[in-house]
């Protein structure tokens, strides 16, 4: 799911922005010594393209994080990719170049939708960490979240699960491990290991403290409370979702530029539980029974859009009787649980 909805820039877009990992750590600084580069062209030039092509891409990405997807906004990306093309990045020895110019047809994804760009990505960043490449940990880690999250869009759960694993096995960074276990667990619950996924988002969870869990905690409650729910848990489900709320009750989160649902029809599933939670906690007649309405018919679209061998389908539809059930029961002798 997520992505994202989890869009290009996937979870982590702001923790790479202010890391610096958009482009990495293979190439000196951009304020190497001048006799350094002269005696080393080829470098310097790697190293004015990296500079140049970091600088125009983050300001698309923070620009478009701000939702300005203007024409005038969309020439930074295309100055970065005109850049990066000149100098062949796609066959660059530099991994920092591969993994820019992977960034860079990410955001391209992002904004025509074109599936293409994400194979190509693929291509640079499974390049990119090769375990023949000596690269930072910052660089690798950064790489295998990207390649995952690519392979969430396209719906290749067995590859992006398996960049998870070996994602956690060197990332240091708690916040970071936070999102790589959340985002891993979305995939577990795709594929029906509920059990996994739970485990998943409850790592995630354990890892932030603080102020941190209202800045990127309430997605991995909502996915949390998802996998609650086909678990058989409702009432819990729906108390997490109130969970997630107190930290982003407007959710922002979850429908911001930074989450994406795959399939697109998980966004029925959340749009429910929202809507069932919200029922429970109003005391208004009118706007409870709207809620349970708007909860009902989210859980029969999602029914209505699922191919028959989907393993939620039967439980959406049970879950939209349920619902229109409680309704009635609300109507008749006020507000109630199951």
């Amino acid at each position: 799911m997520k992505p994202p909805g989890r869009s290009f820039v996937s979870r982590s877009l702001k923790l790479l922005v202010a890391c610096g990992l958009l482009g990495g750590a293979d190439v000196a600084a951009a304020d190497s010594n001048v006799w350094r580069r002269a005696a080393t062209p080829s470098q310097a030039a790697t190293e004015d393209t990296l500079n140049e092509g970091r600088r125009q891409l983050d300001q698309y990405v923070t620009t478009v994080a701000g939702v300005d997807q203007s024409e005038s906004i969309a020439t930074h990306l295309f100055a970065a990719k005109s850049l990066l093309e000149k100098q062949h990045a796609d066959s660059a020895d530099a991994p920092s170049m591969r993994y820019l110019a992977a960034r860079i047809e990410q955001a391209l994804h992002a904004r025509d939708h074109d599936l293409a760009h994400l194979e190509k990505a693929i291509v640079l960043l499974r390049w990119v960490v090769a375990p023949e490449r000596k690269l930072p940990i910052e660089l690798r880690a950064a790489a295998l979240f990207e390649l995952a999250v690519c392979c969430a869009h396209l719906g290749r759960r067995a590859d992006e699960i398996t960049a998870y694993v070996t994602d956690l096995e060197i990332e240091p960074n708690a916040l970071h491990r936070s999102l790589i276990f959340a985002n891993q667990a979305d995939a577990l619950m795709n594929r029906g290991d509920l059990e996994a996924a739970k485990r998943g988002y409850r790592n995630a969870l354990n890892l932030l403290t603080g102020v941190v869990i209202s800045v990127v905690g309430a997605t991995t409650l909502w996915g949390l409370a998802v996998a609650l729910d086909r678990s058989g848990d409702l009432p819990r489900a729906l108390e997490t979702v109130a969970l997630a709320r107190s930290y982003d009750p407007t959710d922002s989160q979850l429908r911001g530029p930074n989450w994406f649902f795959v399939p697109a029809r998980e966004s029925y599933w959340y749009d429910a539980l929202g809507h069932w939670t919200r029922a429970r906690a109003t005391t208004e007649p009118g706007e409870q029974q709207k809620a349970y309405a708007k909860a009902e018919a989210s859980f029969r679209s999602y029914a209505a859009s699922s191919p028959l061998d989907d393993r939620w389908r039967t439980l959406g539809n049970v879950r939209a009787t349920q619902c229109a059930k409680e309704a009635v029961k609300a109507r008749t002798s006020g507000p109630s649980g199951l």
